[in-house]
């Protein structure tokens, strides 16, 4: 019997839904059926899993779907300190129970934007992949700072040129210190980004927020990150054309309009 024969049945359907999170190598599943269930040799857990009602209004947006899960379920202690890293893509498939083909449908596709404790349960917040269809046009505008993501493709910086090595001293919550950090002027690596391997293939990477000293500052805490960590971090930059001259010599490739006139010729004065 097919998937849509099972769909149409008014007593022979058994519909069950499975929830398969990706976050970098690691993968959670879940399912609606009343006890564990194994798909191509790959097992679904059963939670107490429920979902909102899938929407098409129109505008992408508003069409956000609400996955609730149990608190201590894993992908909810994704979002325990921090958002991860990782983008965490979410497949939801529909079959039926008793399906002796064992033929299922994908039924949803998207990610995972923020989680939301409520009591016993947490409320996952996604998005649909076709919100990725959605995405600016004309980006530049006429300013005076670099628009360019920092070792991106319009800045042309190499990260691997930039990269550097060391090991953590101590971590107090979001400050980081290693002696490695004193050897360059305070600030020197504000804006820059660490990079830190938490499990095999799966890294955690927060901005710098300021730097003094032999100590960073970090945007947000890193889970488990202790002393003696290996570290991997860059240098900052502030956007402007002096940083991008004297600290990178990357001067062809700055982005911004560094010398557009201080005065408004759109206030009223009759010379300009």
């Amino acid at each position: 019997m097919t998937f849509q024969t099972y769909e149409q049945s008014a007593q022979a359907g058994a519909p069950i839904e499975l929830y398969e999170f990706e976050v970098g190598p690691i993968i959670y599943r879940y399912t609606s059926a009343p006890d564990d269930f194994v798909y191509l040799t790959k097992v679904f857990e059963a939670v107490q899993i429920v979902r909102g009602d899938v929407e098409e209004s129109g505008e992408l947006p508003k069409d956000a779907l609400t996955v609730t899960v149990p608190r201590d379920a894993g992908i909810a202690d994704e979002f325990r300190v921090a958002p991860p890293s990782d983008v965490i893509l979410l497949s939801i498939y529909r079959m039926h129970y008793d399906d002796p083909d064992g033929e299922r449908k994908l039924f949803w596709t998207g990610r995972v934007l923020n989680c939301e404790w409520k009591g016993a349960t947490a409320d996952l917040t996604c998005e649909s992949i076709y919100t990725a269809l959605k995405r600016p046009g004309l980006r530049r505008l006429y300013q005076r700072m670099c628009p360019h993501v920092l070792y991106g493709p319009a800045c042309g910086l190499q990260d691997t040129a930039w990269k550097l090595t060391t090991t953590l001293d101590t971590v107090a919550g979001m400050s980081l210190t290693a002696t490695a950090f004193g050897t360059q002027a305070d600030g020197y690596f504000a804006g820059g980004m660490i990079e830190w391997e938490s499990q095999p293939g799966r890294y955690e990477r927060r901005g710098i927020k300021s730097h003094v000293g032999t100590t960073i500052t970090l945007t947000h805490p890193v889970p488990g990150l202790e002393a003696g960590a290996t570290l991997v971090y860059w240098p900052g930059c502030d956007h402007s054309l002096a940083t991008c001259n004297s600290k990178f010599s990357n001067r062809a490739n700055y982005g911004g309009f560094p010398y557009v006139p201080k005065k408004n010729p759109f206030t009223g004065t009759n010379v300009y």
